[in-house]
């Protein structure tokens, strides 16, 4: 324990301190009700994203992004081997949607500039050949330029299994079959990165990692019964067989029956305002439980992991934010959009 204690402490203590640079309520309604877009941006600048703000270059997503991405990846570096394996595979999803936003630009047969230009920041340790996707003219071509990655074996098999099952009109089309996939790989990989943890530390990350993954499995749920219109036997075979609420075989193919429509069944208990839309809902219970590690023992991978989950959803409150005051949106109406603070209290001003 106490060599465990060493080997965490100088990491835990610089994440614990970062924890001060995320967003808190009072925050979230200075920005919500800024005067003007500029006016809101001027208050961002105040906090610690202002440097990244200053670059005139890039889209505000992709600032937003970047400095997220630089900063998590600042911060891991000194943690022991299995919470930094842990930290990156966390972090390789940039570089997937990066992957995916090559693919979908392939099958369009979007030029190369435009790509590259839709391509956010991705991490140092990139295994993505860039180049080489970028050179290729089919998804099989892709796959065989990915050789030698995590990914080149997903997609092979998206490809095989949207082939196998003649995809048709009212089926996911090939590349959301080939996605399907790559999210799917990710997530076991981030699965079995948890194994090598025992005890308590075990506990606290199986129980976030399979939130995360129990909100991914009913978010694909929900499209691929409500706009796919496939099947259960179908939607089943693309979950991810791992969770926290779905944590067995029968409460997947429970989940796989149920429509799409209204509460999904066994994470009913964890959301929150009924009616709303699923995801916001869903996204909100990840950040409550994306808390919870940082009040459990002190020395754990579950702190630097939950930094990291809670620093995506800020990013994505953020776009939010930044999206709804370009185009004018009302305060209370954007307020019910957002995750880590949201609600009529915040749209009223008032920080909790």
């Amino acid at each position: 324990m106490i060599l465990k204690a060493s080997r965490y402490s100088l990491p835990i203590a610089k994440i614990r301190t970062s924890l001060g640079d995320l967003l808190g309520a009072r925050e979230y309604a200075m920005l919500l009700h800024a005067p003007r877009l500029d006016d809101m941006m001027a208050a961002l600048r105040t906090t610690a994203y202002g440097p990244a703000l200053r670059t005139a270059d890039v889209s505000f997503a992709t600032a937003v992004r970047r400095f997220r991405l630089s900063k998590a990846e600042r911060l891991i570096t000194a943690l022991p081997p299995g919470a930094l394996a842990l930290c990156r595979t966390f972090l390789s999803r940039f570089e997937l949607e990066a992957l995916k936003v090559i693919l979908r630009a392939l099958v369009s047969g979007t030029e190369r500039r435009r790509t590259l230009s839709m391509l956010q920041p991705m991490p140092a340790r990139s295994v993505l050949p860039i180049e080489g996707l970028l050179a290729a003219r089919t998804l099989e071509e892709a796959a065989k330029t990915l050789a030698g990655t995590p990914y080149a074996e997903p997609l092979t098999e998206g490809l095989k299994s949207a082939a196998e099952e003649a995809v048709g009109t009212n089926n996911a089309p090939p590349l959301s079959e080939v996605e399907a996939h790559l999210d799917r790989s990710f997530l076991i990989r981030m699965s079995r990165a948890s194994d090598m943890f025992a005890g308590e530390e075990r506990a606290i990350l199986r129980r976030l990692l399979g939130v995360l993954i129990d909100v991914i499995n009913v978010l694909w749920t929900e499209r691929l019964r409500k706009t796919f219109h496939l099947p259960p036997e179908a939607a089943v075979r693309r979950l991810c067989p791992a969770g926290f609420y779905f944590d067995n075989a029968n409460k997947r193919e429970t989940l796989a029956h149920w429509d799409g429509e209204g509460q999904p069944p066994f994470v009913a208990v964890g959301l929150e305002e009924a009616g709303g839309p699923l995801r916001v809902s869903l996204m909100r219970m990840l950040a409550r439980e994306a808390r919870r590690p940082l009040f459990a023992i002190p020395f754990q991978a579950g702190v630097a992991l939950s930094y990291l989950v809670m620093g995506d959803l800020e990013t994505a409150d953020l776009v939010a934010l930044y999206e709804g005051r370009r185009w004018g949106r009302d305060p209370m109406q954007l307020a019910d959009t957002l995750i880590r603070f949201h609600g009529a209290a915040l749209a009223g001003g008032e920080g909790a």
